[in-house]
């Protein structure tokens, strides 16, 4: 256990535990440490509850990392009176209740708040990150696995460079609102419900490298501002209810290096300009409606890892070409219409 008697260092600034194999709860003196600036005790096996009047007793805390512990019951809302946090990381936990919707309008300094894999519940969405937008420095914001009713048009207002909000039971629809949060590099919204088209406006996230809106109900097209999207290294659409065609300006997605939209209801022909895209490592197309034939032009994607082609209605002959692709670990074209013969030149691969 932590020493009770280190609760007694009232000059104590900088108390660094973290990553041992501490048991029991944190001793309700360090609290009351009025000089703490960092509080590290990350990575252990410590447990109970945090003291209410946890942010009035610590008035100078910068750096507050409780994660990867086994903390239970409420966050209090005096935290949040603890006005010069920076960084603010209480993943990993056991922590349930409600978030304050309101409590971040003193957080100036925040820059990074981490509540992922919590039992937490934020009930008023728009209240909540209406509240975030005081916070100018935040970039990153890490809400997966807890309950978020919704995404408000107020997310548009977030200076985040990273928000993920992964399994929290989102409804409702992509707020277009999204095309905003200029600063974005990740944005990861996976296994929610999310339903309705994907919004045009993502267009403006020309900084976005990292997308996964996957296993969510979402519905339309593969939209053609993707395209547009200058930065996006990896999207993931898979596991959704997208229809359509896949537009032919998927060519010009030159930085992409893993495009996963299989588990949809797509049922065009696989655009040829797909076949350019030669840095693309994932490509993962299963379980759609795709037609139409295998071109030679596979060949030149040198340096893919996975293709997944399976579960369509390719009709074509497996072309000699896809001995071409040294690197590929992964090929799957199962479950297709193809027919002739297999090429000997997969003995080459």
């Amino acid at each position: 256990t932590i020493p009770e008697e280190i609760g007694y260092l009232d000059k104590l600034e900088l108390l660094y535990l973290y990553n041992n194999s501490l048991s029991g709860s944190i001793p309700s003196k360090i609290f009351n440490l009025s000089s703490l600036t960092d509080l590290e005790v990350n990575q252990n096996s410590l447990s109970g509850t945090l003291p209410s009047n946890t942010g009035y007793s610590l008035p100078n805390l910068h750096n507050l990392h409780l994660y990867q512990n086994n903390f239970v019951g409420n966050i209090p809302n005096n935290i949040f009176n603890s006005s010069k946090l920076i960084v603010f990381q209480l993943d990993d936990n056991e922590f349930s209740g409600t978030l304050p919707n309101t409590a971040f309008g003193d957080l100036g300094l925040l820059e990074s708040f981490n509540i992922d894999t919590n039992n937490l519940t934020i009930e008023d969405s728009h209240q909540f990150f209406t509240s975030l937008t005081n916070c100018r420095y935040l970039k990153y914001l890490e809400l997966s696995g807890n309950h978020i009713s919704n995404l408000p048009k107020s997310i548009g207002n977030l200076t985040s460079e990273f928000f993920s909000a992964e399994s929290c039971g989102i409804d409702g629809n992509i707020p277009q609102e999204v095309g905003n949060m200029t600063n974005l590099l990740l944005l990861s919204i996976f296994g929610n419900n999310i339903s309705g088209p994907i919004p045009g406006t993502f267009k403006g996230l020309q900084k976005l490298q990292y997308l996964d809106l996957s296993s969510n109900g979402l519905q339309g097209s593969f939209i053609e501002e993707f395209c547009e999207m200058k930065s996006v290294g990896e999207l993931y659409l898979d596991n959704n209810k997208l229809s359509g065609v896949l537009p032919t300006c998927l060519g010009n997605m030159t930085s992409i290096i893993r495009l996963y939209i299989g588990s949809n209801s797509l049922n065009s022909k696989i655009p040829s300009s797909l076949w350019s895209v030669i840095d693309i490592l994932e490509l993962d197309l299963s379980s759609n409606a795709f037609i139409g034939n295998l071109p030679t032009e596979i060949g030149n994607l040198r340096a893919i890892i996975l293709l997944d082609l399976s579960r369509n209605q390719i009709s074509s002959n497996i072309p000699t070409t896809i001995s071409s692709l040294q690197t590929l670990q992964n090929l799957s074209l199962a479950d297709n219409k193809l027919n002739g013969s297999i090429p000997k030149s997969l003995a080459q691969m």
